[in-house]
Parts: C-alpha cells; structure tokens; sequence
C-alpha cells in the first residue's frame, strides 16, 4: 500500500513528466526515493502524500486497480515505446494486457455507412479468430469496434483520454459497464481527469503501444487516428488502411497512409495472414473438411497455393496451364470461396486437408 502511494504521490510532482518520472525510477531504484529526493520549491509534498492517498482508497473503493511499470503484469510491449506511462489505472480482466494477439481499430467519429460496416466485418472476423480488440472508446469506428467485439462473444480494451472513473461519452455508460465485465478498461490519468483535448493524442500512444496491429477504418488527414497510426509506425507495429473514394474527405487519411506504405484492409483474412499466420497454419492442420476437386488441375493449382502465394503469371509458369486455362480453374476456386487475390498475389482462404 505505501509504495503505491508514493508512485501516485510521485505522479503528483510538477514538471516531471513520463520520461522524467521513469528516469528518475531507473537511477534511484524506489519510487519513494524518487519522490523525497526530486527537489521542487512551492509545493507542498505532505499535501501531495495524503491525495495519493485518497486517491488510493477511492481506487480500492471502485475495485480499480493500479499498475505500475515494475508490475508483472505491466504489457511488456508498452515498455517499448518512447514515454511508457508509468501507471496504469485498471477495470477488468487485466490478464488480457500481455497478450499478443491485441489489434487496434480506430478511425473517424462520424463515419460512414461503408466505415461502419467495414469495421462490423472486420471486427467479426478478428474476435473469432480470438483477437483481442482494442479502441479508445470515443463515439464513431472505436464504439463501433468495441461494440461489435462484445456482440461476438470476444474481448475488448478501451483506452480512455480521462480518469478512469469520468466516463466519456456519457453515453457510453452501458457500454463502458459491458467492457468492464467482459474485457478490459484502461487510463493513463490520475481520477477524476476530465477528457480534455490534449488527452487524446496522449492516450493514443497506449492504444497502438499494447497492439500488434493498427487498423486504420476511415480518418482525414490530421485526424487522431492518424496520430494513433503514426505511433504505431514508430513502434514497429503492422499498420492497415481501409481504401475509401477519393472523393471523400474521411477517406483522405487512410489513403494517404496506403500510398505511404500501410496495407490495403479488404477483410480480417489480410490482418491474419500478415500479422497472425500461424493462427491461419493451426486452424490449417486442423481442419478435417475434405474438397470434391471438378478436375486434376484444380488439384494441382490448389496444392501449389497451399505451399505458397503466387501471382498469376507466377501460375502460369509453374502449372504449365494456358492463361485461360488457368483462368477458368481460378475462378471456379474464387467462387467456392477457396481462394482470394489479396496485393496482387493469390492465397489459400479457406484450407482442407
């Protein structure tokens, strides 16, 4: 319990930002040397000592739970990025933050109707492959995307850009209660924080930071989910683009992030087959189902994909086949919904063994 105190006492400091505050943590080894040792004039630390904790016992109070960046269950792929927030305010299953199959999906407050269903299919196809979802919780795509999560029996992480107790939107209170009891809710900002705007950008880091992947739905190009995906390129984190008309304002940012190097987002299979292939390569071994092929060269063109993608002119030079040959075996596949074209290559989407 005193030690607790002391990082959210430590937290309390003027001018010591999340850099700083870890800094200091590395040199001295125990936060409550950290927080005797910071030297500051005009600030009262007893003061700052009993609102830690209170703040502790309204936390016990609310069954939240404090995580420090020492804690075991702090996510490991949180300490790697730039200013790792060194307290995490907790509701629910805080198992879920180590996981590694955690893929953000953000985008614009007020989509689209293409957005909104795009982001359905997408989240659909993710949570029954067992991905974890994670948003930060503001109206629009990240609503939608938790939303979507629970109705799918699966999981989801909200990030919030204020207290963890100051629920926005206020709207969202049904919400918020669904995800605390099915997934997990979680803030960088001490009680009681309104969600004032300087937040958010602040929070995104978090979202991208316990993510392998950042799915991008619909965004302008100086929208907060582009900020979201920019931190998630600094991270190393595989980035995705949901292409949208040219026309469309909303579509500005995830086109741009496309031409600058994001995969193009068609459905959840170009997520999976990219970042999570061995779940597609465990299902594949498990798969009992068996294919009635139309003719021999059907099987020889499936066999062939199954090992590896190919583009159709790749095809065509191992299979020996015609182009239009080829082309009728593909298309006849496509319709059985066994393979798709996905950047160029052809790929196995459904496997039999």
């Amino acid at each position: 319990m005193e030690e607790l105190i002391y990082w959210l006492a430590t937290k309390k400091l003027p001018k010591i930002g999340d850099v700083t505050y870890l800094t200091y943590l590395k040199e001295y080894e125990d936060v409550k040397k950290v927080f005797e040792l910071y030297k500051l004039t005009n600030f009262n630390k007893t003061d700052a000592l009993k609102e830690a904790e209170l703040e502790y016992k309204k936390c016990q109070e609310l069954n939240i739970e404090i995580l420090t960046y020492n804690n075991k269950n702090y996510p490991e792929k949180l300490k790697e990025i730039h200013s790792p927030p060194p307290i995490l305010y907790c509701l629910g299953d805080i198992s879920i933050l180590n996981r590694e199959n955690i893929v953000a999906v953000v985008g614009s407050r007020n989509p689209t109707d293409y957005g909104i269903n795009a982001t359905k299919d997408i989240v659909k196809g993710l949570v029954r492959k067992n991905i974890i979802i994670a948003s930060g919780f503001a109206k629009g795509i990240d609503t939608i995307a938790h939303q979507e999560a629970l109705y799918n029996n699966g999981k989801t992480i909200a990030v919030l850009g204020s207290g963890i107790n100051i629920i926005y939107p206020a709207k969202n209170r049904a919400l918020f209660d669904k995800i605390k009891n099915n997934g997990l809710i979680i803030s960088e900002f001490s009680l009681d924080t309104k969600p004032e705007p300087g937040n958010f950008p602040k929070r995104n880091r978090i979202i991208s930071g316990i993510s392998k992947s950042i799915v991008v739905i619909e965004a302008g190009k100086k929208s907060g989910s582009l900020i979201t995906a920019e931190f998630g390129l600094n991270q190393g984190r595989d980035i995705y683009a949901l292409p949208g008309n040219i026309y469309n304002y909303k579509a500005k940012g995830t086109n741009y992030l496309i031409k600058n190097g994001a995969y193009l987002l068609e459905s959840a299979n170009d997520i999976l087959e990219n970042s999570f292939p061995y779940i597609l390569e465990k299902e594949k071994n498990n798969i009992k189902e068996k294919i009635e092929f139309k003719s021999e060269q059907e099987r020889v063109v499936y066999d062939l994909l199954s090992k590896n993608s190919y583009n159709f002119d790749e095809l065509v030079r191992v299979t020996f086949l015609s182009p239009q040959d080829l082309m009728a075996v593909l298309t006849s596949l496509e319709i059985e919904g066994v393979i798709k074209k996905i950047n160029g290559k052809i790929h196995i989407v459904k496997f039999y063994s």
